[in-house]
């Protein structure tokens, strides 16, 4: 016994059965592109949103491109919590370091 099996090839900018998802428009690169089977964006994500869809926001205490990238443990409140995009300290610095990332304090030698 046989069977056939028919791929879909998606055009750019979708992925998944019959292509009617569309990738996240937080992919990186041109286009938006992502894998064509389970949606994982090509050339990673936007600064500020984490992989493999792109499709949230960086969890908790990290920031940047792919999100890899941990905020100050000297930005004041709890959690640490910091801009998801740039790493800026949400509540500021804890007494005596320097925004915006309050990784330097007031008397470290630049």
């Amino acid at each position: 016994m046989f069977y056939s099996v028919t791929l879909t090839v998606c055009s750019i900018g979708t992925y998944g059965s019959n292509c009617l998802q569309k990738c996240s428009s937080h992919c990186g690169g041109p286009n938006n592109q992502c894998e064509p089977f389970y949606g994982t964006c090509n050339l990673g994500c936007e600064t500020g949103f984490q992989p493999p869809l792109c499709d949230k926001v960086c969890p908790l205490g990290m920031y940047g491109s792919d999100c890899v990238l941990k905020c100050s443990s000297h930005c004041a409140g709890p959690y640490n919590r910091c801009d998801p995009f740039d790493g800026t300290c949400d509540q500021g610095c804890e007494p005596g370091y320097l925004p915006e990332l309050c990784d330097k304090g007031e008397h470290d030698d630049f």
